[in-house]
């Protein structure tokens, strides 16, 4: 399954892709946030997003009300190096399906992608 991953940090981006790859389950793609609407309308279909809070030129949150405002229901996992409380609840306001520290809970990408496919795949026809 392919994940989108929209992280403008190299080291952490590679990170997550090499995680992805590892799981042995999930193909990840990056891309720059300025791209991340477009490809989406385009042919890429990714089966969840790992979207990093703090972007370039958007911010997590802005890039994650665009997506569901045009309508797109994949899953999205919002990614953050902060502690600030108020990210986790901002994020699920906006429609995030997660909220996970990269700092303290990278580990629970996986199980996280694993649980969330998992419900969206037990929901379709």
């Amino acid at each position: 399954m392919k994940i989108l991953v929209v992280e403008n940090s190299q080291p952490i981006r590679e990170r997550l892709l090499s995680l992805l790859a590892r799981s042995g389950r999930y193909e990840g793609i990056a891309c720059a946030p300025s791209s991340a609407v477009l490809m989406l309308g385009e042919t890429l279909q990714p089966a969840a997003l790992l979207v990093d809070v703090r972007l370039n030129g958007i911010s997590g949150f802005q890039l994650l009300k665009d997506l569901r405002a045009l309508g797109f229901i994949v899953p999205v996992v919002m990614l953050s190096a902060s502690g600030d409380a108020k990210y986790p609840l901002h994020a699920e306001a906006l429609g995030a399906n997660a909220f996970i520290c990269k700092t303290t809970d990278f580990e629970k990408i996986i199980p996280t992608l694993d649980r969330l496919l998992t419900i969206v795949a037990s929901t379709t026809p």
